[in-house]
């Protein structure tokens, strides 16, 4: 995603669109499939719970922020961004240099 962003943005902006998504939707998945009674498991050591932990919220927050990165990658922005090489005009007129005479 780093090359894309670096070589294409525009497609690299695609691509963290893919991840954001990708990520959230994992996200929503894991709190679809926890179940609503707190599920307990009971080891000789210890206890196993299954709660949303730090990573979740990592996750989650990851997700948002690539959504939004790759929004204002995408936004109006963007068209500011692109060099209009049309209304550059460039002459380069050969007979002043000193190989000038190697092409006429």
């Amino acid at each position: 995603m780093n090359i894309l962003l670096m070589v294409v943005p525009r497609y690299g902006a695609y691509t963290m669109v893919l991840t954001g998504v990708l990520v959230l939707s994992a996200d929503l998945m894991y709190l679809w499939l926890l179940p609503d009674a707190p599920l307990q498991v009971r080891f000789e050591v210890g206890m196993l719970k299954f709660e949303l932990g730090w990573c979740f919220w990592l996750t989650l927050v990851a997700g948002k922020r690539a959504l939004t990165h790759s929004h204002t990658q995408l936004g109006p922005k963007q068209k500011l961004l692109t060099l209009n090489t049309n209304c550059l005009p460039v002459k380069i007129n050969l007979r002043n240099r000193w190989w000038g005479n190697l092409f006429h």
